[in-house]
């Protein structure tokens, strides 16, 4: 019953895929700039990636799968992302899930 509470291991790996976008992808215009389309597709090709691997060796439930997207949304929120590239993402990672 407690297991299904644990959701350390999601809020890690959400945390794993902001630092990934945080460190390739640069805080101002980032979802705007036709020069950034590129890098933007090379850094979703290499998130869907990592969470394709991660979806191979861990099952997530409802509660699991929540607490990484409220994860990996807050802290890119927090890193001046800009909110609808914030929700782009976010969605794109629950969806991917």
């Amino acid at each position: 019953m407690f297991k299904w509470f644990n959701a350390q291991q999601a809020k890690e790996f959400a945390n794993q895929l902001a630092d990934l976008l945080i460190e390739k992808m640069p805080r101002d215009n980032a979802g705007k700039s036709d020069k950034l389309v590129k890098k933007r597709s090379e850094v979703i090709a290499s998130m869907l990636w990592k969470i394709d691997e991660f979806k191979k060796n861990n099952k997530l439930n409802l509660y699991q799968k929540a607490q990484l997207g409220n994860t990996f949304k807050w802290r890119l929120l927090e890193e001046k992302f800009e909110a609808e590239f914030v929700n782009e993402m976010t969605h794109l990672v629950l969806t991917s899930l």
